[in-house]
């Protein structure tokens, strides 16, 4: 527990500094999510310490995977998938606050993850129409657009696009963090 508490206070200062301007922008906000979403931690906080089958719903629009950026890389800019990313997975992070409870181990982790995904929409705007068409659908809410995934498993996702999209990540960890699902 206090591991967690001290953890979870470091992750905090670090991400103070992002927002201070005192570590440069958008890499090291990445290489902190980055860090964040090891396979160990997305193990610990999002599957063993989860009822063994829970499930959240999003919209399918939510369950960015990789194959999704190769669909998408003929229609828009890298940037753009970036910034999809980003708006996509501060979503799914809100989705899950949402449903942990205040005292919930996870929860920190969460936090942090999320609160780092803010600052990153924060500094971070591009108009794109088949980017806007996205986040359009994934705000609407829209009931029969919806499915349930685990929350490891978006977690996953997250991990493994982030691998494709952003050059400032090590590539040669790459194989080590990205075992597990890849959707459901």
């Amino acid at each position: 527990m206090l591991y967690n508490v001290l953890k979870a206070v470091y992750m905090m200062c670090a991400l103070c500094h992002l927002v201070s301007g005192h570590i440069n922008g958008r890499c090291n906000a990445i290489q902190l999510i980055h860090n964040e979403l090891s396979y160990k931690n997305r193990v610990t906080y999002m599957k063993d310490n989860m009822p063994i089958g829970y499930t959240i719903k999003v919209q399918n629009e939510e369950v960015y995977r990789r194959s999704n950026v190769t669909q998408l890389k003929h229609h828009v800019s890298n940037q753009d998938l970036q910034y999809l990313w980003i708006i996509i997975n501060a979503e799914i992070l809100q989705k899950i606050l949402k449903v942990l409870p205040e005292k919930h181990f996870s929860r920190n982790y969460i936090q942090v993850l999320s609160d780092t995904f803010d600052y990153m929409n924060d500094i971070n705007t591009y108009e794109n129409n088949v980017i806007q068409e996205i986040q359009r659908r994934i705000l609407q809410n829209n009931k029969a657009n919806w499915k349930d995934v685990k929350p490891k498993a978006l977690l996953d996702n997250c991990y493994k696009v982030m691998q494709d999209i952003f050059n400032c990540v090590g590539k040669s960890t790459a194989g080590l963090h990205s075992r597990g699902t890849s959707g459901n």
